[in-house]
């Protein structure tokens, strides 16, 4: 197997994601165990996949597996539900308020819960890699400056430091999804610049991994020369990090998700018009009997209904989550 970076960890080319894991799922916990079990040992997950659940299960398979023979990824940053009820009750200082419900942090103090609470539910004396998670969220909110982005980055790599200095971490890193973005993108976040920040805390410093999205329409990380006239891949492999691809089989083109895989069986059709009818009979006709046992009226026009109108204009399986959530 190839080795991640400089990092001596000899690392499987196919990772196991996590991002819509959760340890209530049986399908999950066997899809886990089958690709450890069939020789792959790179787990990618972060404290944000389904508010912890994700690093939960991730811990929980583990027992079963020799940890020593796994690279353990995971990821910190985001503040949404169990961290925005906790960065309410701690205030930490320079948090990104992106949007309702979705805050952002890389200070020290932040990071210093996140490490703690991915530990304990991952069941780990350590991990192998931490990444700092879409820290690009800081520029998306004006004012917004590139000097003290990186000066917020090189203090969140301080706090890695000790870390690694206490046996916590092995490696550390970031996962952007603007890396293979144009230098000249207000947004773009340059590897090179992460890779100083880094050198700026210690000539003898643990940044050794990026992520980045790479696939079909995401190409940028391959082709765009913005890391000192080098791609992203060529600028790593020439300072020795390593570099884990995400979102490999869906991709954002054009402002909307484009999957580049499918669920269904080769040659399976989605059902038409009827066929989702007879499938959603039996709901309807209990919200009928429902209404007329309870002599009231339904609010709205019901499940069933509602169904009938959204599916046929579903396109793919995320917008299925994002209309129905995430169970």
């Amino acid at each position: 197997m190839p080795t991640l970076g400089e990092t001596g960890s000899e690392c499987h080319p196919i990772g196991f994601g996590c991002y819509r894991v959760s340890d209530d799922n049986t399908t999950h916990a066997d899809a886990l165990g089958l690709y450890l079990e069939r020789g792959g040992n790179l787990i990618d997950t972060s404290a944000n996949y389904m508010d912890g659940e994700s690093e939960t299960l991730v811990g929980r398979m583990l027992r079963f597996h020799d940890r020593g023979k796994v690279i353990l990824v995971t990821k910190g940053g985001y503040i949404q539900g169990r961290n925005m009820t906790l960065a309410q009750e701690r205030q930490f200082p320079e948090v990104v308020q992106y949007g309702p419900g979705i805050w952002h942090s890389i200070h020290p103090e932040f990071l210093e819960t996140q490490v703690r609470l991915s530990s304990e539910r991952l069941q780990a004396d350590y991990l192998d890699v931490y990444l700092l998670h879409n820290p690009e969220y800081y520029l998306e909110v004006p004012p917004a400056g590139h000097d003290e982005f990186y000066r917020r980055i090189r203090e969140a790599f301080r706090f890695l430091e000790s870390q690694v200095a206490a046996g916590k971490i092995r490696w550390y890193g970031v996962s952007s999804n603007n890396y293979p973005t144009p230098a000249s993108d207000p947004h773009h976040t340059s590897v090179a610049r992460t890779l100083a920040a880094a050198a700026e805390v210690s000539a003898n410093h643990h940044f050794r991994v990026v992520q980045l999205p790479v696939n079909l329409y995401e190409s940028g990380g391959a082709l765009e020369p913005n890391n000192d006239g080098k791609t992203v891949l060529e600028f790593c492999r020439a300072k020795g990090l390593g570099v884990l691809a995400n979102r490999p089989l869906n991709a954002y083109h054009q402002n909307r998700l484009v999957r580049l895989a499918d669920f269904q069986p080769p040659g399976s059709k989605p059902p038409g018009p009827d066929e989702l009818r007879a499938v959603l009979r039996p709901l309807a006709e209990h919200e009928q009997k429902l209404q007329r046992d309870l002599g009231a009226e339904l609010m709205g026009p019901g499940i069933a209904a509602s169904l009938l109108d959204i599916v046929p204009r579903i396109l793919s399986v995320s917008q299925w989550e994002q209309a129905a959530g995430p169970y």
